[in-house]
């Protein structure tokens, strides 16, 4: 996506409007060290696991 100030304004709209949570701004500065280890340019590939609740509680 090009960047103009139309995807700013957006980006500012939407980040006003749900903001991150404070935990999550603090684990990602967490984890930010895993960076040093990327090459720019390089190609990288991200795998999670998402934590979720059984419904049948």
């Amino acid at each position: 996506m090009p960047h103009d100030d139309s995807n700013a304004d957006f980006l500012k709209r939407a980040d006003a409007a749900f903001p991150m949570p404070q935990r999550e701004l603090d684990r990602l500065a967490q984890r930010r060290w895993i960076l040093r280890y990327a090459r720019n340019g390089s190609v990288g590939a991200e795998i999670g696991v998402f934590e979720g609740q059984p419904s049948g509680k």
